[in-house]
This record gives C-alpha cells, structure tokens and sequence, in this order.
C-alpha cells in the first residue's frame, strides 16, 4: 500500500485508529481534540478530515502539522512497520503467491577499483561526473574478454534488503551496430542504486540509465537517484522493488522523451500509484540528462515543471490519438486472433470489462473459471489474483494441476508443477473470524496489480463480500469493480449465484435470475452463464440409455458489450481431466466433481 492508500484507509476507520493509538482524544463532531502530536491530554492539536477526506492533525501551540499516516508513525515506527500493524488492525489480507522466484546467489566476478582505470577518464573527462559521486555510487572498473573493449566499468546492483545481487559491465565503446556492449552476471532486476537511500528519504527519482542518475545526483538533486536495470523494457523490477517502493510520498520519472521512453513512464506511474507519480522532462535541446550537465546549464527548474499524472476528467478530442489508435488494435487483433479457451466463439475475457459468471449453485461456475484463468495463464501468459472465499485456494490449485496434468496431482511432483504457475497465479483468502469487503478486497487488486502486473481478477463470490439481502450493496460492488477494470485496464471476472429456486425446472437461467439488484447485470460488460444439464445425469443414474450427443451442459453469453453477440453452446465434460469441450470426445460424461 502506497502511503495515499494507507492515508485513506486510516482515514476511512479513524475512529478505531484513535481509540488505538490516542486513548486520550476527545472526539468533537468528526474531528478530535488532543494535547500534542504524541496523544497527550489536553486540546491545542486537532485532527480533522481535510481535502478528500484524508485526516490531518495540527498543533496550534508550534504550529507543526501532518497527516494521519505520519502520526501513526510517530506512535508505531517506521513506514513497513506501520503498515503491517495497520493491517492486522484493520483486517487487510495479504496476497499470497503459488511460487516465488529465488535471487540469483551473489556474483563471484572480480572487480577493480575505478581510480586510475581508463573507465575513471571516461566517466570523468567525457560524461562530466564527479569523483564523490562515482564513489557514493560504488563504480568499479571491470576486466572481461569482448571484441569491441578491454576497459569497462561496472555497476553493483544491490537489492533494497542489502544482498548483492547482480553486476552489470558496460564497455567505453559501442560495437558495430552502435550498440553498447554490456554484460552481466545472473539477471536480477532491481533498482540501481539502493545504497544511497537512507531511512528519511521520503521523495525518490527514478532515471532511465545509470549514467543519468549520475548525473542528477551530480547537479544537485536534493534526493536520492536510482536507474532501471536495464532501459524500458524490462518492468520486473517493480515486482521485486514494489514494497521498498511503497514508502516514498513522490516519486520522479526522468525517462527518455522518445516514445519508447514515455511508454514506460506511463506504465510506471500506473503500477506504483499516478497520485504519487511525477514526469520529469529533461528541457530542449538536450538529449539527457548527461547532456544537460555537460552543458553546464544545470537542472534549473527540473522539478518545478514536473507534470503530474492526476487523471483528467475532461479530455479534448485531440489529444485522444494514442488512446484511440490502441483502440484500433484492440479490434483488429480482436478480428485476427481469439486467444479464449474455446477460440471459435466470438467471446474472451477483454481488459477493462467486468465479466459475471453466474448460474445455479454446482451447476460448474467455478471448475469453468479454473480451466478458463489456467488457459489465460499458460496460454496467453496473463497474471491471476482469484479471491476465494466460497472455495479454498488449495482445492483450487489441486483442480487445476488436475486438469493441467490429467491425472491427480501426485506428491513427489508438487513443486515441479507449482513452477507452471510462478509469477502467474496469486490468491487472496478471507481471514478466519474477519469480514470480508470490497474496500479491502479494492485494496489487495491494487497491490497485485501495481506490484505483480497482474490483469486478471477473479472474485469468488459476490455473496461473501455483500449480504444477501443487500442488494444496494451488491450493485454497489458490481459498479466498482467495473471502475476498477476500466481504470486499470484489467479484467475482472464475478461469479455471482443464479435463483435457486429454479434449478430444478431445468431451464437455463436468463441475466434477470442473477440474484441481487438488477445493477449488477447493468454493470457488467460481459455476462457468462453455465449450466448443467441435471435431467441426463439422472437419466444415467436410472440405468437409460443416453445419447453420447446430448450436452453435459450449456455455456450462454446473454451481454456482451463490446461486439453485442449471443453465445448459447453446448458442452461437454471430460471426467478424466475434469475440462469442458464444446464437441463430445472419448471419455466425456456426466461424473461432474462439483
């Protein structure tokens, strides 16, 4: 949680925050009255609700004033610690991963020092970097086999927890393509530069290379200066960087002004917060940030003229070009290729639409979601956040190697298949004894998305995060998670219960049978329904004959918004994989484990 994101949630529970942490506040209307900024007896601070609701504290009597975040802290102690104890009071959950990826050991490659080495002339004479910067950045000179060079200097890349983790060699020269030519032991994306932030810093700046970052520091950045591992195409290091990230109040993007660069700032802004996120743009005719200081001009006005990433509520039209020529794409791919479990369908799950998965209770929602999301993942590579409330993450995770293997997970293979789902699947369960809700659950989508980049969102099910009667409330989810894919380009998918009371009549339910406000169905982009065929599993069982072409089931697209098509098909079911088909195959029947 960005400290935005743990502001609003302090704010929106201030009344236990203040019986917690300030016993001795009296409250006054929605505002509370104490002695000090440290809780004492007494009325010269007040805390009170300021500009969207966040609520700020002020001590008349020195004039001193913060936010609720930072006067938690003065109590708790640092930004991670107060986090934790924040959301152990407050019943957030954590997002739990199948597999982690392990850092590579650390690099056994000898390095040199700088002073004196043909690299030290270099990054001095022609980049115009200082020596107390080159050695509070710990720049090494480097010795390796290249056609191209035989000085290179490197660059220690240690992860925000202190573990030395990778080494990057760069050489003087460029090959023949104009090319750099670097080399670098086990990949390990982390930021560079993670030494020189200390404790207090409560701003970062993050550059497109380590020689910009170099550079800034060198015209007198007044905070620390970090680089990307490796340009704008590699984003892993938000996952592995996301929670030491979290503390910074600001942070400033300097990528290259090329499209390539402003690509990826937008895409950093979006993972780790846009309120929080800066654009610097390093000013005409400079190239970077190197160029600028070589030209002696100094950063000037730098981070005066930082843009902002807050969202614009109204949009001129001709400034929508890049938004509506992805738009284009988006259909023409769309048109050319359907990557959906069942490609002959004009369905899938499309980023930015709410999709409801509903039916009758075991009529197969959720074994269709399993087998779904799994080709989602390992056939499209797209990352999974399911919360499962109505089903266990392990019964979830035993159905799909089930599938995924055709046979029974067996014991001695666990972690051998788990490693299919690494960095592809993560799960968020309730907590015993807690209460599950929206804000929370808004809060975890969050951070899985921003930290993970993941853009498939299952929530299972709508009835264990609104009550049953409360059917405001359950529109109420259905609009918001609905904003929630649109704003962050993701797809959620909402299992949600059909009448019961019609299960039995054999007929397949319609989008005014989804239990709740009629809202729901209103919010929805898509609308998927699957329903099992109850009267042949009986016929079986009373020993008639069946023909192998009746349906084990039917999946029924009643919306779709994007393209307005219906889908109403057929399917079938694999007992021994424990997957649907929308043809009868050998071995498909009726023995449906729900």
């Amino acid at each position: 949680m960005t400290p935005d994101d743990l502001n609003k949630q302090l704010s929106q529970h201030i009344d236990v925050v203040m019986k917690t942490y300030f016993p001795n506040a009296k409250r006054r209307g929605s505002s509370y009255a104490m002695g000090d900024l440290d809780g004492g007896e007494g009325q010269s601070t007040g805390v009170y609700p300021g500009r969207g609701g966040i609520y700020l504290a002020k001590d008349k009597s020195t004039g001193e004033s913060t936010n609720i975040l930072k006067l938690v802290m003065r109590q708790v102690g640092n930004y991670h610690e107060t986090q934790a104890e924040i959301k152990a009071l407050l019943g957030i959950t954590d997002v739990q991963t199948v597999a982690v990826a392990p850092k590579p050991e650390t690099p056994k490659v000898q390095v040199k020092p700088l002073t004196g080495s043909w690299a030290m002339d270099y990054l001095t004479n022609d980049r115009g970097l200082s020596t107390a910067t080159l050695r509070k950045y710990e720049v090494r000179s480097h010795s390796r086999n290249s056609s191209y060079n035989s000085d290179f200097y490197a660059f220690k890349f240690v992860s925000p927890d202190g573990d030395y983790v990778m080494l990057k060699s760069v050489g003087i020269h460029k090959d023949d393509k104009g090319r750099k030519d670097i080399w670098s032991t086990a990949a390990y994306a982390t930021l560079w530069g993670w030494p020189t932030v200390d404790d207090t810093a409560d701003q970062i700046t993050i550059c497109e290379g380590e020689i910009d970052a170099m550079s800034l520091c060198d015209m007198g950045a007044n905070m620390p200066v970090l680089s990307v591992p490796s340009g704008c195409s590699n984003m892993g290091w938000i996952e592995n960087d996301y929670e030491a990230l979290e503390r910074f109040e600001t942070i400033y993007l300097c990528f290259d002004n090329d499209e390539a660069g402003e690509r990826a700032a937008n895409e950093v802004a979006k993972r780790l917060g846009i309120a929080r996120c800066k654009r610097l743009r390093v000013p005409s005719p400079h190239n970077d940030l190197n160029d600028l200081l070589l030209s002696g001009d100094g950063m000037g006005p730098l981070y005066e003229n930082a843009e902002s990433y807050d969202p614009k509520t109204l949009k001129p039209v001709d400034g929508m070009a890049a938004e509506l020529a992805e738009e284009i794409d988006r259909y023409q791919q769309e048109n050319e290729h359907n990557p959906f479990l069942f490609p002959e369908l004009k369905y899938r799950f499309r980023k930015g639409e709410l999709n409801i998965v509903g039916g009758y209770p075991g009529h197969g929602k959720s074994q269709w979601l399993y087998q779904s999301c799994m080709h989602e993942m390992l056939n499209n590579d797209r990352r999974t956040c399911i919360a499962s409330f109505e089903i266990p993450s392990k019964s979830m995770l035993f159905n799909m190697l089930w599938m995924n293997n055709g046979h029974m997970p067996r014991e001695e293979s666990i972690q051998s298949d788990l490693t299919q789902f690494q960095d592809r699947l993560w799960f968020i369960e309730g907590m015993e004894g807690g209460t599950n809700s929206w804000e929370s659950l808004h809060q975890d989508f969050l951070y899985a998305h921003r930290r993970y980049g993941v853009d498939l969102f299952v929530i299972d099910a709508l009835m264990h995060i609104a009550a049953k009667d409360d059917w405001g409330g359950q529109e109420r989810i259905a609009k918001e998670a609905a904003k929630f894919a649109i704003d962050n380009d993701v797809t959620v998918l909402l299992v949600c219960h059909a009448d019961a009371k019609k299960a039995g009549s054999g007929q397949i339910p319609e989008l005014e049978d989804i239990l709740g406000g009629q809202g729901i169905g209103a919010a929805a982009h898509c609308v998927v329904i699957i329903w099992r065929n109850k009267a042949k599993e009986k016929a079986i069982e009373a020993g008639e004959d069946v023909s192998d072409e009746m349906p084990d089931g039917r999946m029924y697209v009643p919306k779709q918004r994007a393209n307005g098509v219906t889908i109403y098909r057929d399917l079938w079911f694999d007992t021994k994989r424990r997957t649907f088909s929308l043809e009868p195959k050998p071995n498909l029947g009726v023995d449906l484990p729900f």
